[in-house]
């Protein structure tokens, strides 16, 4: 009666994921939303020549557009870092096996090759802004992968790298939270070294510290942590699979931060029958949240992965990256994947009020944020998470998507109180 009873209230919670036309069969590696309208993908590798593939939609993924650069007969792309509707930035690799940091500033239309990575093998990128970016390379035992820009992806340079003297290979995602801190996931496969990872840094990247580690007990298996994921500037999540392991000997591992990312524990650790993976985490609240992977199967928590389910594709591929754009009391979802495959979901927001918060919460007003208004034009600020933990911020484009309280404050008395909803 009890299985009977969780497996009926699963079936109820569980979403109905639909597909979107992509137009293409190649692999979908990365998508990333600026919005609940204007979104990004990634992709290609599937074993052809010229595979790499850039598709943009306007209208929520109901239209997707080939923008793939013409002329660089790109292998892969393998990242996106966009800004708005128009600007992008990408990494990429030709099928000479050049890689390259390309930039589109008119939709796609147009790209231009900003940098060769200067020799760091790029794979991995995000801006915070307009100006500030980073990528991650897969330059082995060489601290200096780290790659910085400040004036909006034109020029790029090294920097220093300490603390990934003994890494060789094996990013897959970078993640900055603002100017200062800034996350990369990641594995090694060489013994003894050979560990899952996330690298910290608080100071723009010039020093890293392992604030994770996944050590292999199992020999010839290589731990790899694929996807992280911060709401706030305090809580974070990561995913990731032990690779080379035979069905029952595989482990998959969900990790957690709650201390703005100083130390990851795991909350959740799955000891799967089949070769299944966790390819990429995004969470929409503090409680819920979603994990793609392998067989088309999209995971899906309501408490924080004290238990799970799986919502509804009806795909077999293997799904690589998810984003959400939230927009109003709706967070809208998109999961890509092999031979094409996007997904999409609306998922129904309803908001927790912390009983001492009720009456705070009362004298709020909605205030969306857009690029039209700038939280910076404000006077002094403190903004706060649904949870009640003071968010530090550079600017609008640096406060992670969710819910949040603003108050402003100019000589001392209070101007200005909004509910933020970053979509």
């Amino acid at each position: 009666y009890i299985m009977v009873i969780f497996s009926l209230k699963s079936s109820l919670l569980a979403l109905i994921w639909t597909p979107q036309q992509s137009g293409t069969t190649f692999t979908l590696q990365e998508v990333k939303f600026v919005n609940e309208k204007i979104g990004w993908i990634a992709g290609g590798y599937t074993g052809g020549a010229a595979d790499g593939i850039i598709l943009r939609t306007t209208d929520g993924g109901n239209t997707w557009i080939n923008k793939t650069p013409s002329g660089l007969n790109l292998d892969v792309v393998f990242d996106i870092a966009p800004i708005d509707s128009l600007i992008c930035h990408a990494v990429a690799r030709d099928t000479s096996g050049n890689h390259f940091i390309i930039k589109t500033t008119d939709g796609g239309n147009n790209w231009a090759v900003k940098s060769d990575g200067l020799g760091t093998l790029p794979v991995c990128i995000d801006f915070v802004d307009m100006y500030y970016g980073w990528t991650a390379g897969e330059l082995d035992y060489d601290p200096q992968r780290i790659l910085h820009t400040t004036d909006g992806g034109e020029t790029w340079f090294r920097l220093p790298g300490n603390g990934w003297e003994d890494y060789n290979g094996g990013p897959t995602r970078i993640l900055f939270l603002n100017h200062q801190k800034g996350f990369v996931s990641g594995g090694t496969e060489d013994s003894p070294t050979t560990r899952g990872y996330i690298m910290g840094t608080t100071d723009e990247g010039y020093n890293w510290l392992e604030v994770y580690h996944w050590g292999s007990v199992i020999p010839y298996t290589w731990p790899l942590v694929e996807g992280i994921c911060f709401i706030d500037s305090i809580h974070g999540w990561a995913c990731g699979s032990l690779y080379g392991a035979t069905p029952g000997d595989r482990e998959l591992r969900i990790a957690y931060s709650a201390d703005g990312g100083q130390n990851f524990d795991e909350i959740l650790l799955v000891y799967p029958n089949d070769l299944m993976t966790l390819e990429d985490i995004e969470m929409i609240t503090l409680e819920e949240g979603f994990v793609v992977g392998r067989y088309g199967r999209i995971w899906h928590t309501k408490n924080n992965w004290d238990t799970y389910f799986y919502d509804t594709t009806n795909t077999t591929a293997t799904l690589y990256s998810l984003d959400f754009a939230i927009s109003g009391d709706t967070a809208y979802g998109w999961a890509v994947g092999s031979g094409g495959t996007i997904l999409h979901c609306r998922v129904p927001m309803g908001v927790k009020i912390i009983e001492k918060e009720k009456e705070l919460i009362k004298s709020y007003i909605l205030f969306p944020i857009t690029k039209d208004r700038s939280l910076s034009a404000l006077p002094k600020k403190e903004i706060y998470s649904i949870n009640g933990r003071k968010v530090e911020i550079m600017n609008k484009r640096t406060l992670p998507k969710g819910i949040y309280f603003l108050n402003s404050q100019k000589e001392g008395k209070e101007i200005a109180k909004f509910k933020l909803i970053k979509f």
